[in-house]
């Protein structure tokens, strides 16, 4: 596959190359100087069986992550969840803490821990995470600054137009 314009989702490319190269599947990848992909070839056979561990999904954690980070005092242990994970919701995850959640890693999984603080974000690129902006975007709704949140194109083009459903949910409860 060569690109002919610019890649959207390029997280997803990423963490899907790096799941193929996981289970032996020879994968080349030909970039720009500015370290985009231009080319990806994936050569042909057949994938042998193993035994494969999978980690927790980190689009779904953010939920749990989110209403931690949004309740002082409250503490959620995700199993399974690293920061050093290649889905791009772990992204959002990590923005919690810069909104004021406390984040640690244990032998547990992640802990994320509500603080006083509730801070928004004055300006948040989420380019690499559209998805899990929308999250972000609603605790920044219940912060204590405005949040501007960047990089969000994509999610006019989903199953629907999630900015636009967003902005109407958030109107019906004054934000």
């Amino acid at each position: 596959v060569t690109a002919t314009e610019a890649w959207t989702s390029v997280k997803y490319i990423e963490l899907t190359i790096a799941e193929l190269v996981a289970w032996g599947v020879d994968v080349q990848v030909q970039r720009e100087v500015d370290g985009q992909i231009h080319t990806i070839t994936v050569s042909g056979g057949s994938i042998a069986g193993r035994r494969r561990m999978i980690e927790a999904d980190a689009s779904s954690a953010l939920f749990l992550a989110a209403a931690a980070a949004l309740h002082p005092g409250s503490k959620v242990v995700l199993p399974g969840v690293s920061l050093s994970s290649l889905q791009p919701d772990i992204e959002a995850i990590r923005a919690l803490s810069a909104y004021g959640a406390e984040l640690e890693e244990g032998d547990d999984g992640l802990v994320v821990k509500g603080t006083e603080t509730r801070r928004g974000w004055p300006a948040l690129d989420a380019s690499g995470f559209p998805d899990g902006a929308v999250m972000l975007a609603v605790l920044g709704a219940c912060g204590d600054h405005p949040t501007t949140i960047t990089g969000l194109g994509t999610l006019r083009v989903k199953e629907s137009d999630r900015i636009a459903a967003l902005e109407a949910e958030l109107a019906k409860v004054g934000s």
